[in-house]
């Protein structure tokens, strides 16, 4: 038995004539097969052939997998002080109170 042809991504896709960002695209939503080691990956010429003879379809506006966003955090807003003293003034008086310790 002979070993499968294998193509890299961009025979792949040169043979397709899409982008090889396509032929990825493919492979991650399942419409390609691979054979993947490591980071090698290589498609078996069948599997190209099955693609072009319509045995499977490229899927159209599949959802693709995301990024979850982080929560953003709530914006801190300069909120006045009900005596009208900035915190600095504040705290300067709190200090002086105590007797310049802290």
């Amino acid at each position: 038995m002979s070993a499968p042809a294998l193509l890299t991504v961009a025979e792949t896709a040169e043979r397709l004539a899409v982008s090889p960002d396509t032929v990825r695209r493919w492979i991650k939503d399942g419409t390609l097969g691979v054979f993947q080691v490591g980071r090698v990956v290589r498609v078996p010429e069948s599997s190209v052939v099955d693609l072009i003879e319509g045995r499977t379809t490229p899927a159209r506006n599949a959802p693709r997998a995301r990024p979850e966003r982080r929560a953003e955090r709530p914006r801190r807003r300069a909120v006045p002080r009900p005596d009208g003293d900035d915190p600095l003034a504040v705290l300067r008086r709190l200090r002086a109170e105590e007797g310049g310790r802290g």
